[in-house]
């Protein structure tokens, strides 16, 4: 017995202790002390405050497991005590509820569903549980890695190591974290350490679930939603807030504000990333409203920790993502010799819609230069997409009255539109405009792509298909503006009927072979055209715009055609073909001439004396040639017929030239003839004759009466052509094991030669050869190469052609006449590696040849070769009308210095640089310098400016535009 009382007082010691060891702390430590005497007092403290309830409000007390959930007490209970716990206010546990009746709950056990309202009364018989109002309104979660402490005296937890909590949406995380439940308020702080960058290890890190920030010291109430925040650092916008003190009030705790809000001292606003800010907008005080803007108070300019004199009486950041509508307020201030002191890029921003925007912008000088720009951007989802952009531009040049002064006005015009493939299954409508006075770029940009341009080009289409038919009707208007000679030639509109072909004769049920009639084809398009012609600056003139089209030129064109294939025996490819074409003119373009003789005299006086006629030259012409219209309907008919045949060649051979295995070509010879009528002829009527010298009365010019005739003189063409695609095929490596199958590379990717003979002409029936060629050279340069081949022997004064053949005259088949050579290449980094690297050498070794090629970034290189043969003085010349290397592309010399050329070419023949357009930049981490320059055009621009951004208004442009001096 006594063994087994022994055995009995053992195990209950080892339980003890247990019991004991689940605790953070021994049993006879202070804490223990401490929290045994809150239990006890817990208890009765529960007792007495359920003693003074009624039966019917019972309420459930708090775990012991939910230290989120202790009751709160009265401070009044601790008098005579050192700490003693509060009054609790919170309901007896639930021991203390009255038993139910036992039958009752079987009943509602069987009948669950409750359909039976009584029983259900009966059953529910507690009474509704009733919270602390005081009482936080979610749980909260705590954990720690290396200890947590619990002082239920004081309620209070310490949590130690990589501590963390979680309520709601917030959390916090530090090194350490004490949380007192008495005034809800949780305290992070992290560890020193000097092996830190901060010099703090595991930094207090807080979020919300907008808001993230880290700090060297954290304060937040769970129940009010406030906080405090000391030496932080938060992200707004694409800047930065650094403060000193910062206090947090989120929504959900202030019933008057409608978003969070931080209220600091000692801030900066910078939008530089580094731990010690190179720069920063300096202020005392601030009001940010994460994700909406930052107000601050009297504020300076800090850079590198230094206070400078530029300093602003207040500031307002926006730092919404999202677009807002406002003024765009522009610091560029420019000035120039010639225009004097101007504000650039200033104006106005309105989002309309979703979808769409409108910017007005503006470059303002005080000498009454100026440009406005109008833009719009618009974004349809499945519909449509595209931008526009309109541009006025005043430039004054020198004061008025003075020799050099000008007023020059441009204007552009830009608009791109595109459509959405998913947006109409039949209809299509596009846009592609540029249109403007040929100076606007010369006088507003000086990028030497824009200046450059040579011609301007606009097109806006709209394209219908008639779904079941093979009909489409498509609208269009064309622009073409030439830049040398300032014209511009219009077309709209441009109304096109198509009928893609169709065949007539073939059956509906196929049964048996094919015949041949029912491979006859047939085509139809009709286009009505409307064209004219008129100066870029009298565009937008009311009498230059009608007197262009008192010019216009308007036609209606019918296209049928009937085609058909057909094989030869089974390798030769027929196709004859019969084309006929129809204009319909409502004007013919007559010529007459006046024999009036029409004397004009220029008479020069003497320097001395002004009375005295010094000379007198007379000017004698010999008649006057008059251009009229006459007006009434015309119809201008052209037709051919021919055949053509073509068939195709293959040709290998074998080799055994190094790794050279074959060469296959692919040839294509196509044979043709076709006729067309003379339609110079008096018996067409579409070609006038007149005088236009009285003293040569039986000489008489030909003119065409109509905008577009055939040309003269009758053709029986016999033309040829030969095109052909040459390729060449590797052997694999020996040192490349894996590779099985032979390379195959292109040596010629097309090869064609073509020409004709007239058999209907008089003389020089054979017409010129012409042979051209591409191909690419090292799998990364395009080659295009085009020579032209006179079989007739040259005048050699006037280098016309004579009716005698070079194999007569000089035994060979044709003389070299022009030719044209053109290299294009786009190189990068990885092509050069590609190019250069052994693909056999070891990753190490391909590691260290990569970075030799991290300088260049983009190079894009292009030759340009046109030269001819002719005879000049009676010597035989080879003479070079272009020969220039022209180049584009990007240089990364360091990690902070780039070099960026815009445009820089070479002319071999005049051996100067054209047109350069280079320029530089340096990063200095949240700044960068640059400079862009343009020597030819006499143009540069240099600026140190903070990086685009909420700051990006800190900038220093110094600019020269053409129309200055210096």
């Amino acid at each position: 017995m006594q063994a087994l009382i022994k055995s009995l007082l053992f195990s209950a010691v080892i339980l003890l202790l247990l019991g004991q060891s689940a605790c953070r702390y021994p049993y006879y430590t202070p804490q223990a002390k401490k929290a045994r005497k809150a239990l006890k007092a817990e208890k009765k403290a529960r007792k007495a405050a359920a003693a003074q309830l009624p039966k019917s409000d019972t309420t459930i007390a708090a775990s012991d497991e939910g230290i989120d959930q202790l009751p709160k007490t009265d401070p009044k209970a601790r008098a005579g005590q050192k700490k003693e716990t509060d009054k609790l206010v919170d309901a007896p546990a639930l021991d203390s509820l009255p038993p139910s009746d036992t039958s009752q709950m079987a009943l509602a056990a069987i009948d669950s569903s409750g359909t039976d309202s009584l029983l259900l009364s009966q059953v529910d018989s507690l009474p509704p549980i009733v919270f602390n109002p005081d009482s936080l309104d979610s749980p909260v979660q705590y954990d720690a890695k290396d200890s947590t402490i619990y002082d239920l005296m004081n309620q209070k937890i310490y949590l130690y190591g990589s501590a963390e909590i979680n309520y709601g949406r917030y959390q916090l995380k530090a090194g350490y974290i004490e949380v007192d439940f008495l005034t809800s308020i949780a305290t992070a702080q992290g560890f020193p350490d000097s092996t830190e960058p901060s010099g703090i290890r595991e930094m207090p890190y807080f979020s919300d679930g907008n808001q993230k920030f880290e700090a060297k010291k954290i304060m937040y109430n769970f129940k009010t939603k406030k906080g405090k925040v000391f030496d932080t650092s938060t992200e707004q916008g694409d800047g930065y807030f650094l403060s000193k003190a910062t206090k947090f009030i989120s929504k959900s705790g202030d019933s008057t504000a409608s978003s969070d809000v931080l209220y600091a001292g000692g801030c900066t606003y910078t939008t530089c990333d580094h731990k010690h800010p190179h720069f920063g907008l300096r202020s005392s005080r601030a009001k940010v409203i994460p994700g909406k803007l930052i107000v601050v108070g009297p504020s300076f300019i800090e850079i590198m920790g230094s206070p400078t004199p530029l300093a602003l009486p207040f500031g307002f950041f926006p730092i919404t993502n999202s677009r807002k509508s406002g003024l765009i307020l522009s610091t560029n201030i420019d000035f120039s010799p010639n225009w004097g002191a101007g504000i650039r890029e200033i104006g106005y921003y309105q989002v309309i819609s979703d979808q769409m925007d409108l910017k007005l912008t503006g470059d303002f000088y005080t000498r009454g230069t100026f440009r406005v720009n109008l833009e719009s951007n618009y974004k349809m989802r499945y519909k449509a997409s595209g931008g526009f952009r309109m541009s006025y531009a005043r430039t004054v040049e020198d004061e008025p009255g003075t020799p050099d002064y000008s007023l020059l006005k441009d204007f552009n015009i830009s608009w791109t539109h595109q459509q959405d493939a998913k947006a109409h299954p039949s209809q299509s409508f596009s846009a592609s405009v540029n249109l403007g006075t040929s100076d606007y770029f010369r006088n507003t940009e000086p990028s030497a792509n824009l200046t450059l341009q040579s011609t301007l080009q606009s097109s806006i289409s709209y394209s219908k298909r008639f779904l079941g038919t093979p009909f489409s009707l498509a609208i269009a208007a064309r622009h073409s503006q030439n830049t040398s000679s300032n014209t511009m030639n219009i077309t709209a509109p441009q109304t096109t009927l198509t009928m893609n072909q169709i065949y007539p004769f073939q059956r509906k049920v196929q049964l048996g072979e094919q015949s041949w009639y029912e491979r006859i084809g047939f085509s139809y398009s009709a286009t009505a055209n409307n064209s004219f012609q008129i100066a870029d600056s009298l565009l937008f003139s009311a009498d230059g715009l009608a007197d262009a089209m008192e010019e216009a030129k308007y036609s209606v064109v019918h296209s049928p055609r009937v085609n058909l294939s057909l094989k030869l025996f089974k390798y030769i490819n027929v196709q004859p073909n019969i084309s006929y074409q129809e204009s319909w003119y409502f004007y013919s373009n007559e010529q007459s001439f006046d024999p009036t003789l029409v004397i004009s005299a220029d008479t020069s006086y003497d320097e001395d004396d002004p009375t005295i006629i010094s000379n007198i030259d007379a000017d004698t012409t010999f008649g006057t040639l008059n251009t009229f219209r006459d007006y009434g309907f015309n119809a201008v008919r052209n037709f051919s017929a021919g055949v053509n045949m073509s068939t195709q060649l293959f040709a290998t051979g074998t080799y055994n030239i190094g790794r050279l295995e074959k060469v296959r070509a692919v040839i294509r010879p196509n044979v043709g003839l076709s006729w067309r009528p003379d339609y110079q002829s008096d018996f067409w009527g579409y070609y006038g004759e007149v005088q236009t010298d009285t003293r040569y009365p039986d000489e008489l010019t030909t003119y065409r009466r109509f905008d577009a005739v055939p040309s003269g003189g009758e053709q029986a063409l016999l033309t040829y052509s030969l095109n052909s695609r040459i390729e060449g095929k590797l052997k694999p490596s020996r040192r490349d094991t894996s590779q099985q199958k032979s390379n195959k590379f292109p040596i010629l990717n097309n090869l064609n030669v073509s020409g004709n003979y007239n058999f209907a002409a008089d003389s020089l029936r054979w017409s010129t050869i012409n042979l051209n060629a591409n191909t690419t050279l090292f799998k990364m340069v395009n080659a295009t190469f085009s020579m032209v081949f006179d079989p007739y022997i040259a005048d050699q004064n006037t280098n016309t052609r004579l009716n005698t053949l070079e194999w007569t005259k000089n035994g060979r088949l044709a003389r070299f006449t022009s030719g044209a050579l053109a290299l294009s290449t786009q190189i990068n980094p990885n092509s050069l590696k590609q190019l250069f690297s052994d693909p056999y050498k070891s990753k190490t070794k391909k590691e260290e040849e990569a970075k030799s090629f991290d300088i260049l970034q983009q190079l894009s290189l292009n030759y340009n070769l046109r030269f001819n043969r002719s005879y000049i003085e009676g010597v035989d010349s080879l003479q070079f009308t272009a020969n220039e290397l022209s180049m584009s592309g990007a240089f990364r010399l360091s990690k902070n210095w780039d070099i960026r050329i815009y445009r820089m070419g070479y002319d071999f023949d005049k051996k100067r640089i054209t047109y350069p357009d280079f320029g530089f930049s340096r990063s200095l981490h949240c700044w960068e310098m640059g400079m862009r320059w343009q020597p030819e055009q006499q143009t540069w621009n240099f600026f140190v400016q903070v990086r685009p951004g909420s700051l990006g208004f800190l900038k220093l442009p110094v600019n020269k535009t053409r129309f200055d001096d210096y």
